[in-house]
């Protein structure tokens, strides 16, 4: 059995970003990992998901993000029924980045996971919340097997209309954990992505956060991967990309907008991350919409 699974071997279309693949009944699956992040959602019986760290019993209702780095397997299976939606959310012009709005976004599927070590379910459905839930995946499904004209864009469509759905009932269940480090630290996270421009320092993240700074810079290096001014940064420039497919707008313009004053360091910024000038990214998006 394959140690590393590849996007290649589920996805014939490289267009499409989303695939949906569901188990009934998910067999017995020994440690691998994936080179894409992988949502999910248990429908049915019971089972044992493992990694090598820990194991955790699931069953119907039980929603967990698997992040490709992480190994992870299922066990001891009885009638075990579930969903797997392969995506990927890197990249600065991703269609699901406008889901970073949303604190509990971050929490279930991009800090989760790294807080709890994701062994079993992150969240659990309630039944009326879990049939909603199948209802999206039906209509993801369907779409992804017509392939008729807008197919792709209608699966897109879906599945961040479901993510949405999931970060609100997770939300909805973190009431009484909302002073935890991980939905606090996450709040920052949703604040900067939705106002990116905004005049931030690390004080006023630590303040929003209420914690220190240096405790925020630990919990942004080891649960995000980068500073908290570097996840500014790159959220800076993830606006500036989606700006730039409006020919009207000019560089200076477009950098003042995304919270830079000046316009050549947000060009040394952009082009470190983007690996060209915002003007070469601008040609190639107007190059891809003709």
């Amino acid at each position: 059995m394959k140690e590393l699974l590849t996007l290649s071997e589920f996805i014939d279309d490289n267009q499409l970003a989303v695939k949906v693949l569901r188990r009934s009944p998910q067999p017995e699956y020994e440690l691998h990992s994936h080179e894409f992040a992988e949502l999910v959602i248990v429908y049915g019986g019971r089972g044992e998901h493992f990694t090598p760290h820990n194991s955790t019993i699931i069953e119907a209702g039980d929603v967990f993000v698997i992040h490709g780095s992480m190994k992870h397997g299922y066990r001891k299976v009885e009638a075990l029924e579930l969903v797997n939606i392969m995506f990927n959310i890197s990249g600065f012009d991703n269609p699901l980045l406008e889901l970073a709005r949303f604190p509990a976004f971050h929490a279930l599927f991009l800090l989760a996971p790294q807080f709890q070590n994701t062994a079993g379910g992150a969240m659990r459905l309630k039944p009326q919340e879990l049939r909603e839930i199948m209802a999206r995946v039906k209509r993801m499904e369907s779409e992804q097997k017509s392939k008729t004209a807008g197919y792709r864009m209608m699966v897109t469509a879906a599945f961040m209309e479901l993510i949405a759905l999931l970060s609100r009932y997770y939300a909805a269940g973190q009431t009484q954990k909302a002073i935890g480090p991980m939905l606090r630290l996450a709040k920052v996270m949703a604040a900067v992505a939705e106002d990116s421009a905004r005049p931030w320092t690390r004080d006023k993240m630590a303040a929003m956060s209420g914690m220190s700074n240096s405790t925020l810079t630990r919990f942004f290096n080891r649960f995000v991967g980068c500073s908290p001014v570097e996840y500014l940064l790159r959220a800076r420039i993830k606006k500036a990309c989606a700006l730039l497919s409006f020919p009207d707008l000019t560089i200076s313009g477009i950098a003042a907008s995304c919270g830079f004053s000046d316009s050549n360091y947000f060009c040394r910024q952009f082009r470190r991350r983007m690996k060209c000038s915002p003007l070469e990214h601008r040609k190639f998006i107007m190059k891809i919409q003709e």
